[in-house]
């Protein structure tokens, strides 16, 4: 199966929907209103969040096929189970077709963010649950040796990038991680 992940770009989601691919949509969300995303995720001003939802919707329908909202949670951000009623009445106003992916933050070295407790994760998954949202904890793998999802990717960032005239042969570390 194919996932097609993204944090939204306007007025890409319907031409997604218009090839009739047999993939899923995957939406990182990460808050349940417009205030809170945009502090989390900068592009969220130019892709309003009733503006994304609508599109979402209008692909499910063109599609039929189920649209994964990603909400990563990060700990006294958006982990609250305030928020994952919000969230819960958000998708009702959105209709049916969707799932929520919670990913638990992993940490990164010098990131202002932090993991939620396990707590607080059971929480806002029993929260959505509560209010009949299909929901799912990812399970996170490698963060004991700081190689979970986000981690890599980092620390490849971190990584120089060698110069054409070091005449080096590709090799797996020179592919960007996608998890």
């Amino acid at each position: 199966m194919i996932t097609i992940s993204t944090v939204g770009v306007p007025h890409t989601i319907k031409k997604l929907a218009s090839h009739k691919l047999q993939s899923t949509l995957a939406v990182s969300l990460h808050a349940p209103n417009q205030t809170l995303r945009e502090s989390i995720v900068p592009s969220a001003k130019s892709y309003p969040l009733d503006a994304i939802m609508k599109d979402c919707r209008d692909y499910f329908l063109e599609t039929s096929r189920r649209v994964s909202f990603e909400y990563t949670l990060l700990a006294g951000v958006n982990d609250a189970v305030e928020h994952a009623i919000e969230l819960a009445d958000l998708l009702h106003e959105w209709g049916r077709g969707y799932h929520v992916n919670l990913i638990p933050f992993n940490p990164i070295e010098g990131s202002e963010y932090r993991r939620p407790y396990k707590k607080a994760v059971l929480a806002f998954s029993a929260a959505l649950e509560s209010r009949k949202i299909t929901v799912s904890v990812r399970q996170t793998r490698g963060l004991d040796a700081s190689a979970a999802c986000g981690q890599l990717r980092n620390e490849f960032q971190k990584t120089p990038l060698l110069s054409d005239s070091d005449n080096l042969q590709p090799s797996q570390a020179d592919v960007p991680i996608v998890c």
